[in-house]
């Protein structure tokens, strides 16, 4: 199996593109598959089935859960994770001839346009798919239809955000009362806002994110993250995110509200499909035909707060209809044509996926080890040597610490303090000092006075005994320590 890339889309895709990846043309599909005993046999034969997806961990495990209990002795195992992911990974794996996955779901419908010209998915039409799915929401040679629909919208944290002074629409969050209050996810990692980056780009142009770009927008990945920021509290307004994220926290009482712009809100569909290597074949049938069942439709709208095409089911109450909602136009084949040109002009404006999460992460990385390895000396537990090995005095060369010793530190005060000037301590004060005692641990050493974050390399490597000087405890110490020991650099080394 050949490798391919998002770009390769466009050369597979022309021919479906031309009137949609849903077009209503001839159709090559395989006769409806039922639900029969033998297929349920054969698939508790197999006893799971793994599924990848781009759902929210928890509406992906509440489906999971519902097919189990439905049918006891199949486990579904659920790999969530961003559709750019999703697609990335399916990819490595087929091109090292690992086929893990049996069904799939996405949000960017492209990557199934992929998948089916490169002859990977396994053509399957559930009952319900056939009997009363619309033509437009199901692929013609049946390898995927429409497992889910939703918004791509924007909303707010009520609490913080006053209903009357909410953004009505995309231009109002341009306002400069909103810089440093958005959060936003990044079209390099989420299918759906690789889709509505293109609805928006297409219909507000490309000066409007250059001038979202100036709010100090709090950089996210997945599509799922920023509804998480608002609940949070972390943020005050999100730009884009999951409308079915937005729906299960007002559930959970969360102080949230859903804005649809008057701009109009990008629509995102995420099709199932199932794979020909499937490794549990049978189980993957059944699962896709639960997927597209009346029961695990009314899931995703009750419990997930997505939409649904199927005709059986019902929205819930206090939701807005679909029908009401002022939608941007989806165009799949441009959204493969123009995914590099997207990718890289927001990745300029915003910078890279998790960019933000990832200097949070990193600062508080850093504040952790200071935390950790500051100390103050008025009330630190310093570390001794035995009595009988311990130097009598200060550069006292009748006692050579030993070559071996288990070291331990602990520290009470978690404030961090400078190192004290290091004393120059000659070769004299350790007269089995090493000679070969690297030069250039040294010289790293004294480079600075603030404790070393980073793997602490042994000092000798020849095994013979010598030692340095720690001028804050004011101790000779041995030259073999431990690699996860941290020291502090400032110290010099006893050496020739």
């Amino acid at each position: 199996m050949k490798r391919f890339a998002r770009r390769d889309v466009l050369r597979g895709s022309v021919a479906i593109a031309a009137s949609g990846a849903f077009a209503s043309v001839t159709s090559a599909a395989p006769p409806p598959g039922p639900v029969t005993p033998e297929l349920i046999a054969a698939a508790k034969k197999e006893g799971r089935v793994v599924y990848y997806t781009s759902i929210d961990l928890p509406v992906a495990e509440r489906i999971a859960k519902a097919f189990e209990a439905r049918y006891p002795g199949i486990d579904v195992r659920v790999e969530r994770t961003g559709a750019e992911r999703v697609f990335q990974r399916i990819g490595q794996e087929y091109a090292s001839r690992i086929h893990s996955v049996d069904v799939v779901n996405s949000s960017d419908a492209a990557h199934f346009v992929v998948w089916k010209r490169e002859g990977m998915l396994e053509p399957y039409v559930p009952e319900d798919v056939a009997k009363y799915y619309p033509a437009g929401h199901k692929d013609p040679d049946g390898t995927f239809a429409s497992f889910r629909v939703w918004l791509c919208v924007i909303a707010y944290n009520t609490t913080m955000v006053k209903a009357e002074e909410a953004p009505k629409s995309y231009a109002d969050l341009l306002d400069p009362k909103w810089t440093g209050k958005i959060v936003k996810a990044h079209p390099s990692y989420s299918g759906t806002i690789m889709t509505a980056t293109y609805q928006m780009a297409r219909d507000l142009g490309w000066d409007y994110f250059e001038k979202l770009a100036k709010q100090r927008v709090m950089q996210v990945q997945s599509s799922a993250d920023p509804p998480k920021k608002l609940a949070l509290g972390e943020r005050a307004v999100m730009a884009d995110g999951n409308e079915y994220n937005i729906f299960i926290e007002k559930d959970k009482g969360t102080p949230v509200e859903i804005v649809y712009a008057t701009e109009g809100s990008p629509v995102i569909v995420g099709p199932n499909g199932l794979f020909k290597n499937a490794p549990n074949p049978n189980a993957a049938r059944l699962f896709q035909s639960f997927c597209f069942s009346p029961e695990a439709q009314q899931l995703c709208i009750d419990a997930g707060g997505l939409r649904s095409v199927h005709p059986q089911t019902k929205d819930k109450p206090g939701r807005k209809p679909f029908g009401e909602i002022k939608k941007m136009k989806d165009d799949p084949e441009a959204v493969e044509r123009m995914s590099a040109e997207i990718k890289a002009r927001y990745s300029k404006l915003f910078g890279s996926p998790g960019a933000t999460c990832s200097s949070h992460r990193l600062r508080s990385l850093v504040v952790f080890s200071r935390l950790r390895l500051g100390r103050q000396r008025s009330n630190r537990r310093r570390l001794r040597l035995p009595s009988s090995r311990r130097p009598e005095k200060r550069g006292d060369s009748s006692t050579t610490p030993p070559s071996t010793y288990h070291w331990q530190r602990r520290l009470r005060n978690r404030s961090r303090a400078p190192f004290p000037a290091s004393p120059s301590v000659s070769s004299a004060a350790a007269p089995n000092a090493c000679s070969s005692a690297s030069a250039r641990n040294t010289r790293a050493a004294s480079t600075a006075s603030t404790w070393s974050i980073h793997r602490t390399p042994r000092i000798s490597s020849c095994g013979n005994e010598t030692a340095f000087w720690l001028p804050s405890c004011r101790r000779m110490w041995p030259c073999t320590i431990p690699p996860t020991t941290r020291i502090p650099r400032g110290c010099s080394q006893a050496s020739a």
